[in-house]
């Protein structure tokens, strides 16, 4: 139910084709390779008339939410038989989606002709409401939970960044823990605790959760001075990743606070997490002076699948995981994003 970034999948990124028979041909488990058909179906799509499609995120029906670009961005939503819906909200020059629930809500911001950012929230029946904390002059709605609760951020007047938690009521509250410069809310859980990072005054980023009752912890992994929660669970198992000497690395926060640190190959980059603890993401290597960039996927009880692998300076993001390991993300063709799913056999 969180959101993820089109910047983040263009950092760093070569925009090279990444054939689907490569994805589909191999996944590599713990560094031994298996036929893919043993494991995984993989499915490519494209919204109509899209020059790109971003696959951003996935219900517990295999519901897809995400960006396509036609002239601008726009959002849509894919059924699970296939079926695409398109919207923007009255005014939009550029929407883009963050997140869906289970109940087929989709959030995400959109810039007017002013090149004003708003937030809105996308009911199922494709009622859209817009929405800004007050003196917002840039809203980014990033989350939502099962009861239509929103997690995001916002730009005050000062242009600077705080955190924002939106009621299904339509009541917005902002946020910044203690000593707090700079924050952002990126994920949200359905017992309302919201998790994303902020700046001290020192410029060092720390993650945090935030209760519904408004209290909040702190947290780094050993030796981080940057860190990045990108999503939390219902069980409040937090997915991230972190910045150290060494490079950068994901992490795993559980319900009690012990941290995992999670590397996989490179650069390791967690962007979701699911209710039995399975987290996707993103790793990248080669990186000179582009790097090439395959999803994995790792299970609780800490087994590694990669994907993507075979062929460098290519692209391919993994950004969300529903309650039966299904995962959408975007790959990078000849010229231009494809969105993709994969089921679980």
């Amino acid at each position: 139910m969180r959101r993820d970034c089109l910047s983040h999948l263009g950092r760093s990124a070569s925009g090279a084709k990444i054939p689907a028979l490569v994805l589909g041909a191999v996944l590599c488990v713990s560094l031994s390779c298996v036929p893919a058909a043993a494991k995984f179906k993989f499915v490519r799509f494209d919204a109509p008339g899209a020059t790109s499609t971003y696959g951003v995120a996935i219900d517990n029906d295999g519901v897809i939410a995400g960006t396509y670009i036609y002239y601008g961005s726009h959002g849509y939503v894919r059924a699970a038989d296939g079926t695409f819906t398109t919207f923007d909200p009255a005014g939009s020059i550029d929407t883009l989606v963050a997140g869906i629930n289970n109940k087929d809500a989709v959030v995400g911001s959109y810039e007017d002709g002013a090149y004003i950012t708003h937030g809105y929230v996308r009911a199922a029946d494709g009622t859209i409401t817009s929405f800004d904390p007050p003196d917002s002059v840039g809203t980014y709605a990033n989350a939502i939970d099962d009861g239509g609760v929103i997690a995001g951020t916002y730009d005050d007047s000062s242009y600077v960044a705080h955190g924002f938690v939106r009621t299904a009521a339509g009541t917005i509250t902002s946020f910044d823990p203690s000593g707090s410069i700079s924050t952002s809310a990126v994920g949200i859980n359905d017992s309302g605790a919201i998790v994303g990072s902020y700046e001290d005054n020192a410029k060092t980023v720390h993650g945090y959760i935030r209760q519904p009752d408004g209290t909040f912890t702190s947290f780094d992994p050993a030796g981080a001075v940057g860190t990045f929660p990108q999503a939390i669970n219902v069980r409040g198992a937090i997915a991230g990743y972190y910045v150290d000497s060494q490079g950068t690395h994901g992490f795993m926060r559980d319900w009690n606070g012990t941290i995992t640190s999670l590397d996989v190959e490179g650069i390791t980059e967690p962007n979701d997490i699911n209710g039995s603890g399975v987290i996707v993401g993103t790793y990248s290597v080669d990186c000179s002076p582009y790097c090439s960039r395959y999803g994995f996927e790792r299970a609780a009880d800490g087994t590694i699948t990669k994907f993507g692998e075979g062929e460098p300076n290519r692209s391919l993001n993994a950004s969300a995981i529903n309650h039966s390991g299904e995962i959408t993300g975007t790959l990078a063709g000849r010229t231009r994003y494809h969105g993709y799913y994969i089921i679980p056999k």
